[in-house]
């Protein structure tokens, strides 16, 4: 066991500490004795007096500017960062790992030199792996890589090896405009190697690219250029049944004459219907978040989907060459 002490300007009569598998521990003192070598988001509640948090000491040793990768956010959900400061009902928010030197080196390779003290979410991207218990009905292989949690890890936004973004200011896609693309595709086929997943194309990334207009695929091409795109490589319609699964595998496109358009978060991810109770997780980036319109990378990282749900999922997806 591990001592993780939290000093405080003033006390705080709630102090918690929630761990990868979501499990709450809630105290008073600001003295935890928590697991070794473990993943904890520590969350500091403001209930009455404007307190400061000075310092987090894990065996007694400070984090010191690890401290800054932690953040305040208030009722109405305004983010703060760098804050270790509660002036108004609050709470600060930080992960940390009860190894010290382990949680030094993790993040120090994953944030610049200087970025500490700054806001780190204008600049990175965090990702919180968490292990999740599937279905004894899913192989072995997709129960324990889901049931695996790598933790918390921080993303440069600019970085080519992003695992994705979310597409801000999207439109969306009107049914009209889904059925439309969906008839164009055709008809599904089933996916060997996995279970209860069809896919049809309207194009493929092996043939030259098709340049987009509003007008291109009765009307669909709108949607592609509201994603960024000028020309098409590749565009699919997808669905993976209730119970159904895509086994680990990682699409990097090893003989594709347009690998540079592919790499990184470039692939267009839409859910169309049903994405409740569909997880798609990423090796060591965890789930992705499929309310959302996504780019994703799945160049560069293994991953799989299962469905847990009762209903068939519909997904649109996309690759093609963005913008300048």
């Amino acid at each position: 066991m591990v001592k993780v002490s939290i000093e405080l300007s003033a006390d705080s009569k709630l102090i918690q500490a929630e761990n990868l598998q979501g499990e709450v521990f809630a105290s008073v003192n600001p003295e935890l004795v928590l697991e070794a070598n473990s993943w904890y988001k520590i969350s500091v509640h403001f209930l009455k007096d404007k307190l400061k948090i000075t310092d987090i000491k894990i065996n007694d040793q400070s984090i010191g500017e690890l401290i800054y990768t932690g953040w305040t956010t208030n009722l109405a959900g305004s983010f703060f960062q760098p804050n270790t400061e509660l002036w108004e009902p609050s709470k600060f928010e930080i992960w940390i790992n009860t190894n010290l030197g382990f949680m030094m080196a993790t993040l120090k390779d994953q944030i610049a030199n200087g970025d500490f003290g700054k806001n780190l979410k204008q600049r990175y991207l965090l990702t919180v792996d968490r292990p999740i218990q599937l279905p004894d009905t899913f192989p072995e292989s997709l129960k324990s890589f889901f049931s695996y949690g790598a933790g918390p890890r921080f993303w440069d936004r600019e970085s080519i090896h992003l695992p994705y973004k979310v597409i801000e200011n999207f439109e969306g896609v009107s049914d009209d405009q889904a059925q439309s693309i969906i008839k164009q595709c055709g008809d599904l086929s089933q996916k060997k190697n996995h279970q209860g997943w069809h896919i049809t194309e309207l194009k493929d990334v092996a043939y030259e690219p098709e340049e987009i207009t509003d007008q291109s695929y009765q009307g669909f091409g709108k949607v592609l250029r509201g994603v960024g795109y000028k020309e098409l490589l590749s565009f699919n319609h997808a669905v993976l049944d209730p119970g159904g699964y895509i086994n680990i595998h990682i699409d990097d496109h090893p003989s594709s004459n347009y690998k540079k358009y592919i790499a990184g978060p470039k692939k267009f991810y839409y859910t169309y219907t049903n994405g409740d109770q569909v997880y798609f997780k990423m090796s060591n980036v965890g789930l992705l978040p499929l309310d959302k319109p996504l780019l994703i990378n799945t160049h560069d990282y293994s991953h799989c989907l299962v469905n847990c749900g009762t209903n068939p999922r519909s997904t649109l997806m996309a690759y093609g060459i963005f913008n300048d």
